[in-house]
């Protein structure tokens, strides 16, 4: 089955449900950045999808309000902080 997991700072939850699953992948249509420009930031990342494939595998990105982590690389987010403030309305309830 499929399913995604999310983690926010010390919160995780394991999305199975169909409608939470789309709004997961509608989230990730979110992110917005320039291949081109790569961020040297070196904090963590505040969130963090694993999408759970059918055949065993995980596609993992992270964000944290500045730059998106994916496949060993990261860029600069061209709307800074959208990212992690919608996931954390959407799937844990609160609001920054």
């Amino acid at each position: 089955d499929k399913r995604c997991g999310i983690i926010f700072g010390f919160d995780e939850k394991e999305i199975s449900d169909s409608d939470d699953l789309k709004r997961c992948t509608a989230m990730l249509n979110l992110l917005k950045y320039n291949i081109f420009v790569k961020s040297e930031d070196d904090s963590a990342p505040l969130v963090t999808y694993i999408f759970h494939q059918k055949n065993g595998s995980e596609l993992v990105v992270a964000a944290n309000n500045e730059t998106v982590f994916y496949n060993g690389k990261q860029h600069v987010l061209k709307q800074p902080e959208v990212f992690v403030n919608l996931t954390e309305g959407l799937f844990f309830g609160r609001i920054s």
